[in-house]
């Protein structure tokens, strides 16, 4: 029964990580950066800025028209990770996976 409810919580967190990512290519075909987060950590490599990284929250939604509200993870409820690169053209998004400890991205 524990082996079902992490699949199918694995498959919410693959479902939300489409509907973000639909919804950041529906926003860069009519905009043309990305939405910044607004408490970001920046992500450096030879003191060089390569890309900011935060939370896919409520900030970021209130940017984007096609999202109601900021999903969540199923299993504790927090935000999923979103990347942006310095650029504000290019963007990931993270979730971790319970079955087989693995983890999902869009990049």
């Amino acid at each position: 029964l524990t082996k079902w409810f992490s699949k199918s919580r694995d498959a919410a967190r693959i479902g939300a990580l489409q509907m973000m990512d639909n919804a950041l290519q529906m926003y860069m075909a009519s905009h043309t950066t990305l939405p910044m987060p607004d408490s970001y950590v920046t992500v450096e490599y030879s003191w060089e800025v390569l890309a900011y990284q935060w939370k896919f929250w409520e900030w970021v939604v209130s940017q984007i028209e096609e999202v109601k509200e900021a999903p969540k993870d199923p299993a504790d409820w927090t935000y999923y990770t979103y990347l942006i690169t310095d650029d504000k053209k290019e963007y990931g998004l993270l979730a971790m996976m319970e079955w087989n400890s693995q983890t999902a991205y869009v990049w």
